[in-house]
């Protein structure tokens, strides 16, 4: 197996995705309010993880988003607005297939952790891959079960 760190793109894609998922009122791990950026940095918390303990390093890195940043009073704020429309322009531009694919490969490179399977991180990209299996054309034409 080999380990590398993804995109920011790419968590940002699998972020709407979960937020997207969140937000059509199913009610998902904590009663708290969905922090984007928080989920954000926690797929990327969990990837640096794996890396580190693979490759024996002590990297650590947040999500990029000073593209998305406001200034208010000197004060650097995100703007949400057009972090929405990052996000929804996301969405709109990938096939179910290639942000399944996305979601399982953050996953692929996050499964060198010692902590991966009890962590959130692994529950948002559960979440995710879920949301996307269903989306799939055919799935619902398929048969529930068979005998």
């Amino acid at each position: 197996m080999s380990c590398y760190i993804v995109s920011d793109k790419q968590v940002i894609l699998i972020t709407s995705i979960y937020k997207e998922h969140i937000y059509e009122g199913i009610k998902i791990h904590r009663e708290e309010s969905l922090n984007v950026v928080s989920v954000a940095n926690e797929l990327l918390a969990a990837n640096y993880t794996a890396y580190n303990e693979r490759y024996k390093e002590e990297g650590v890195q947040i999500i990029e988003l000073s593209k998305f940043m406001k200034f208010e009073n000197g004060i650097p704020l995100l703007d949400e607005r057009l972090f929405a429309e990052y996000c929804q322009l996301l969405l709109r531009n990938y096939s179910v297939v290639t942000k399944l694919k996305q979601c399982q490969n953050l996953e692929y490179q996050c499964s060198d952790w010692s902590g991966w399977r009890a962590s959130r991180a692994k529950e948002i990209l559960d979440t995710c891959i879920g949301k996307l299996l269903g989306q799939l054309e055919g799935y619902d034409a398929a048969p529930w079960g068979i005998s």
